[in-house]
């Protein structure tokens, strides 16, 4: 089964009976954009301290603070504050402070990075060395960490103007989504921010128990998915869509296979997944990203990469294949320095590139929701991401998704 095949298998289940997926906790189910970090338990008893009242005097708990003094409860009323984990030895953590310092550029808004006790010195350097100028305190014996459970770093937290924490350890590449929203409430719809999610979270409840299209009866805990019932192929034959990459530019690439569907060999159920298994393809465009940790370019175009999929989640998937003379180790270590949005698959006998041809990194592939591949070539060009935007803005399965999404109140 190769990708058109897979998108239509996932477009007949939705259409001959509701799918059904773990339900997020309340809050993850109205913001799916914010990205979390981690799963299972740990992950469960991080969000349970979402919307509750965030304990400012753990702040009194740090200390050498730098850029000014501990912050108080009374000094943080109103505002939304952002407190960033890192280490001096964690190499993302250089990235996490740099959007840490963009953070701070949003009026009213307190930034505080806290590092680890252990050679705190080196992440003072880190700090001064790059010319950041908001808040830095050391957390002595690791009482934030404990009280906050960050396992890792760097990790961001985000505190709304109600003084409740609103999102806990969160994606990098999330911040500045969850800050945006904090920061356009007032302190007042802040506060009634839990009521109005408990209250919804409730609603869904009562409406998922309604619903046995299918005579199955969920789990608790489990949510509808909605039912995406794609047009038929003369829908998408009546769209025009961008126009392909010219063939000097696809040349030296991979095999021209615009406007044609993939070959057989490219077949998800054989795919080795580094990460979350995308499972919801009807209606959504795909980009199917080939990549290399040693690849410079391939570097240089993932923050628009992880850009292109978090703004457009619900109706894009974009699969990002690694296995190009590059060690799983050293991919999954690269995943767990740089984290990234993409769901990620190892071509471990590079089967999937070999049927492509694909010569050069990074090459994409960017496929409408009926598994036709509509232009191909780098990423870095600058066509690239207003063609993905282009195709999903036509492309009649994505419409028929939004519709679906829309019933189901999403």
């Amino acid at each position: 089964m190769h990708l058109r095949v897979a998108v239509c298998a996932l477009a007949l289940l939705s259409v001959t009976g509701l799918a059904w997926a773990a339900a997020p906790a309340p809050l993850e189910a109205q913001n799916p954009e914010i990205r979390r970090e981690g799963q299972g338990g740990r992950r469960a008893a991080v969000t349970a301290m979402e919307l509750k009242p965030f304990d400012a005097s753990l702040l009194g708990g740090l200390k050498d603070w730098t850029n000014g003094t501990a912050p108080t409860a009374e000094s943080l009323k109103g505002k939304p504050v952002v407190l960033v984990f890192f280490s001096s030895w964690v190499p993302a953590s250089r990235t996490a402070l740099g959007q840490a310092a963009q953070l701070a550029k949003t009026p009213e808004t307190v930034v505080i990075g806290i590092a680890a006790a252990d050679r705190f010195e080196d992440a003072k350097k880190l700090f001064t060395d790059s010319g950041h100028s908001f808040l830095l305190a050391r957390d002595e014996g690791g009482a934030m960490r404990k009280a906050l459970q960050s396992d890792g770093d760097p990790d961001f937290y985000v505190i709304d103007r109600a003084g409740n924490l609103r999102f806990a350890d969160i994606e990098t590449v999330s911040a500045g989504r969850a800050l945006e929203m904090v920061a356009a409430e007032t302190e007042q719809s802040a506060a009634a921010k839990p009521g109005e999610v408990a209250a919804a979270a409730k609603a869904a409840a009562e409406a998922a128990g309604r619903t046995r299209d299918t005579g199955r009866v969920p789990a608790p805990g489990e949510r509808v998915r909605p039912v995406v019932k794609l047009p038929d192929s003369s829908a998408y034959e009546s769209v025009l869509w961008p126009r392909k990459n010219i063939q000097e530019l696809v040349q030296g690439h991979a095999t021209d296979i615009q406007g044609k569907t993939m070959p057989a060999e490219v077949d998800p159920a054989a795919m080795e997944w580094l990460q979350e298994k995308p499972e919801d393809l009807a209606g959504k465009v795909v980009v199917v990203n080939f990549w290399a940790t040693w690849c410079g370019p391939c570097k240089r175009s993932k923050p628009m990469l992880d850009d292109l999929a978090e703004k457009n989640r619900d109706v894009l998937a974009v699969i990002a294949m690694s296995g190009y003379n590059d060690p799983k180790p050293d991919v999954l270590r690269h995943l767990r320095t740089f984290p990234s949005n993409l769901f990620h698959a190892y071509d471990n006998e590079q089967k999937v590139g070999k049927a492509l041809s694909v010569q050069a990194y990074p090459t994409v592939f960017v496929m409408s929701s009926d598994g036709i591949v509509r232009w191909m070539g780098n990423p870095l060009d600058p066509n690239f991401r207003q063609t993905v935007e282009q195709i999903i803005k036509l492309d009649p399965g994505v419409a028929a998704r939004r519709a679906a999404l829309a019933r189901a109140g999403r």
